[in-house]
C-alpha cells in the first residue's frame, strides 16, 4: 500500500471501479504496513461510502495485510481464472506484456490483480509470481502504486465486460 493519504484515495477508487476484494500485500519493499485499527477502520469507512455512492451491487471485502507465502497460499487455494502481476517495463528477467482479448475468456469469474510496493517487487517475489501469474506492463513509464492499481482495475474491468458482452474483437 502507498504512504499515507494515497492508501485511502487508492482504497476508495478501486472499490468504486467494482473490486471484490482487497488484500493488502506486505513484501520486503512495502513502504506502509497498514497496522492499527484506526487505519483499518478509516479504509472501511471509506469502502462503504464508496460502494454507495458507486452504486455497486456489492462491498468491497478489506482482508487483513499479507505477505508472500500467504497470498501464494491464497492464490493456489482459490484457483484464480487469471492472475496479473504489475510487471516493469523492458524488464530483461520478467517481459511483460500487455493485455489483450487473448487473456481474457468469456466470462472471467475470478481474477488476482496483484500490483507491487513503491520500487518494483524484489527478485525474490518476481520469481514467485512468475511460476502462478502473469506479468502485465501497464505503461512505458514507472507508475506510483494508486496509478498503476486504478489503471490495471480499469483496463481489466473493461477488456473483461467487453469480451463478456462479444464487443472486443
Amino acid at each position: 500500500m502507498p504512504k499515507s493519504s494515497r492508501s485511502d484515495w487508492l482504497v476508495e477508487k478501486v472499490t468504486e471501479l467494482g473490486v471484490s476484494h482487497i488484500f493488502p500485500l506486505v513484501s520486503g519493499l512495502s513502504v506502509l504496513i497498514p497496522k492499527g485499527d484506526q487505519r483499518i477502520s478509516r479504509w472501511k469507512r471509506l469502502i462503504d461510502q464508496a460502494s454507495k455512492q458507486s452504486l455497486s451491487p456489492h462491498v468491497t471485502t478489506l482482508h487483513p495485510s499479507i505477505n508472500f507465502q500467504t497470498m501464494m497460499k491464497l492464490i493456489s487455494e482459490n484457483k484464480y481464472e487469471r492472475v496479473f502481476w504489475g510487471g516493469m517495463p523492458n524488464d530483461p528477467v520478467y517481459p511483460s506484456k500487455f493485455l489483450s482479448r487473448s487473456d481474457f475468456p468469456d466470462v472471467l469469474r475470478s481474477c488476482m490483480l496483484i500490483v507491487g510496493p513503491e520500487g518494483d517487487f524484489s527478485a525474490l517475489d518476481k520469481d514467485l509470481l512468475s511460476k502462478v501469474g502473469t506479468p502485465v506492463c501497464l505503461s512505458w513509464n514507472r507508475l506510483r502504486v494508486e496509478s498503476a492499481s486504478m489503471l490495471f482495475v480499469g483496463l481489466v474491468a473493461a477488456l473483461s465486460k467487453a469480451q463478456e458482452q462479444g464487443k472486443l474483437m
